[in-house]
């Protein structure tokens, strides 16, 4: 029970850090130690898996994929997108600068952590490392462009955005930001949160027809082509991952401390606002350029402190993370 609870609690985290555009979840996994048990938990997910779905043996099935692991850890990522998605666009709009000064702390420290896993440095590893960084750096400092809201694009947004999410470093998010689908995205967390909560209560009332008026039939299938591209994505990289970390464990861990350590220019805290557009949805949005601080302010040591918590969780995180990870079967 306190194994559950634990990785529903790392699920929990994952979850948080995903909403937050240029922040992984993938890192969270990685700092507390499952990184590799959940991918090789995906990668189970196979033929041979569907086949002990459709035979109804569901006791071999659970066994195959660590079913007790993923059931834990998912539970605490649904949970979290659901219950902080409104936090999140919260704190995003009123308290930005906060809210990346937290996170540039907490990436840069796991980055540290991470490193520690590497069990013998080279020129070969280093290598690794700027191809690491240089790939995050390019993919992070992409302007944002506009796609379609077609089921076709909902796909690819859903498979591409949960490949980054499981990379430590790369937020599924900013992709979304990237490829024009971040508020759409939660836009649909948030409409299909809010439907729930009033079927729920429409339930417990006793109105039935009630819940069958609200049902967002348009937005669920939106999100159920959103939900199948996730899916399928999750699938076919996870295996790519497996094969990797089996072939080359350290060069492999290399690269995604690299793609954290590219990645936090998205998150720099001292930015400067140059100016405001209106993007074809009609949403106004910052145009932001990342500065060094050029005086010491009450704000700086609000930036500062708040870098340091950031280090501490991870610290904490890090020692509390007590679990040896467990791989699956494969």
């Amino acid at each position: 029970m306190k194994e559950k609870i634990l990785l529903f609690l790392k699920g929990f985290g994952m979850g948080a850090a995903n909403i937050i555009p240029g922040v992984s979840g993938g890192t969270i996994a990685l700092i507390t130690g499952i990184y590799e048990r959940l991918i090789a938990a995906l990668h189970n997910i196979d033929y041979v898996a569907v086949k002990l779905f459709f035979k109804f043996k569901f006791k071999k099935l659970f066994d195959k994929v660590d079913g007790g692991f993923l059931t834990a850890l998912l539970l605490g990522v649904v949970v979290s997108t659901f219950t902080l998605a409104k936090l999140m666009k919260y704190l995003l709009e009123y308290h930005e600068t906060l809210l990346w000064s937290f996170f540039f702390g907490l990436i840069l420290a796991s980055i540290l952590v991470v490193m520690k896993r590497i069990k013998k440095w080279n020129l070969f590893i280093i290598f690794w490392f700027i191809i690491g960084t240089v790939a995050a750096y390019l993919i992070t400092s992409t302007k944002s462009i506009d796609t379609p809201h077609t089921p076709l694009y909902i796909f690819l947004s859903g498979f591409i955005a949960i490949i980054a999410m499981i990379l430590p470093g790369i937020s599924g998010s900013y992709i979304l930001l990237i490829i024009g689908k971040y508020k759409f995205a939660i836009g649909l967390v948030s409409s299909m949160t809010s439907y729930f909560k009033d079927a729920l209560a429409g339930i417990l009332k006793g109105n039935f027809s009630n819940v069958l008026s609200l049902f967002p039939a348009s937005e669920f299938g939106l999100a159920a082509i959103f939900v199948v591209g996730c899916v399928l994505g999750l699938v076919v990289f996870s295996k790519l991952l497996n094969w990797l970390f089996k072939k080359f464990h350290d060069a492999t861990i290399t690269v995604l401390a690299g793609f954290m350590f590219g990645s936090l220019n998205i998150i720099w805290p001292w930015k400067k606002t140059v100016g405001t557009f209106i993007d074809p949805h009609g949403v106004q949005q910052k145009i932001q350029e990342n500065i060094f601080p050029l005086e010491v302010n009450q704000m700086f040591f609000y930036i500062i402190g708040f870098i340091v918590i950031g280090f501490v969780v991870v610290y904490v995180i890090e020692k509390a993370s007590n679990i040896s990870p467990k791989k699956s079967k494969i």
